[in-house]
């Protein structure tokens, strides 16, 4: 992983310590959900970066807007439940081309250093409903990402979280240290995914063509109901062509998990 997930992972494990101790207090979940609109003209990149808590991407019917709905969740005493939610504020910075969005977390609370009690930490959920075409890139250190039918460039780097994408079109790339990942695709113009522990499960269409390129150190490679050419086969490594036309690299590298390859609709066959 990047130096990111580093710094990120870190801070997460502070927060933690942080707010979800308590000697001699109980704790109570605080929460708030944020809804904003900001433009998407002239936009072509959006990067959240989150440290806990679920993602979903969500295709937008309007291409000049961009819906982020953020769901803040935190533990408190008794006694903060009623005051103003700043323990957690989402920002949103929109210069140049790209649109950046990440929490800030506010350690400098009243609570004790030294407190053993409800270890859970601070998290924001998140809804994203963005226009075609724009590129994501999305990191997350402890939470699942999940989309349906989008269709551009998405980029997913997660340390704990499965990655579940239906119906996806454009470039994917994803590197993920413990979780699964199940991606269907409609078409692409490139897949690059890397796991240290997790499955994959990848479901072409018909019309997807592509050179295939797929290691696994400890883990099966599974072929179902897709029709393949130029194979060659070892034991845990698979290198192939599937489609009419197969110019388009994907690529899959897991350490220790399984590799499903599948074809979606009897064109396949």
């Amino acid at each position: 992983m990047k130096q990111r997930f580093v710094f990120l992972f870190a801070l997460s494990l502070t927060a933690a310590l942080v707010f979800g101790c308590g000697i001699f207090s109980e704790r109570y979940e605080k929460t708030e959900t944020e809804d904003r609109t900001i433009s998407a003209i002239g936009k072509t990149k959006l990067v959240l970066e989150n440290i806990s808590g679920r993602i979903e991407l969500n295709q937008s019917t309007d291409s000049g807007v961009i819906r982020i709905v953020a769901r803040k969740e935190i533990s408190v005493r008794k006694k903060d439940l009623d005051k103003p939610f700043d323990e957690i504020k989402i920002r949103i910075d929109t210069i140049g081309n790209e649109i950046r969005i990440e929490a800030d977390i506010n350690t400098k609370t009243k609570t004790k250093f030294f407190n053993f009690g409800s270890m859970k930490g601070p998290k924001v959920e998140y809804e994203l409903y963005v226009p075609a075409n724009l590129q994501l890139d999305i990191s997350n250190v402890n939470g699942a990402v999940t989309a349906g039918s989008i269709s551009g460039d998405l980029k997913i780097e997660l340390v704990n979280g499965d990655v579940n994408i239906e119906n996806f079109t454009g470039l994917f790339e994803s590197e993920i240290t413990n979780g699964e990942i199940s991606l269907g695709v409609d078409s692409t113009t490139g897949i690059d995914i890397e796991t240290i522990n997790g499955s994959v499960d990848l479901t072409f269409g018909s019309n997807v063509s592509a050179n295939l390129k797929v290691e696994t150190t400890n883990g099966k490679i599974i072929e179902e109901n897709l029709s393949m050419s130029n194979v060659k086969r070892e034991k845990k490594y698979l290198k192939a062509d599937i489609g009419t036309n197969p110019s388009t690299s994907v690529s899959v590298s897991t350490v220790n998990g399984r590799v499903t390859l599948k074809g979606k609709g009897k064109n396949w066959q």
